[in-house]
């Protein structure tokens, strides 16, 4: 049983992560605070985390992630086409 909540709580990260309109109303919530409002995903990532900031700066950090990457894809992809 104890295998398989961890790999429940790690899908969903996974999705959490994958989702980043998902990341960004988890965070939103974070900041507005109150733990009924969190919702699975929410209260996962803090039980992982172990403190709201550090959900918070997780959270942060996927969502640099999805705009850096296709940033820079786009950058890349810019600079091989002559314009």
């Amino acid at each position: 049983m104890v295998g398989l909540y961890g790999t429940l709580k790690t899908l969903l990260l996974i999705t959490l992560y994958g989702n980043p309109i998902d990341l960004t109303r988890v965070l939103s919530l974070l900041t507005i605070g109150g733990p009924y409002f969190f919702g699975p995903a929410g209260a996962t990532l803090i039980k992982m985390t172990d403190s709201v900031m550090s959900s918070f700066l997780y959270g942060m950090a996927g969502i640099v992630v999805w705009i850096s990457i296709p940033l820079l894809l786009s950058i890349r992809s810019f600079r091989k086409q002559d314009l």
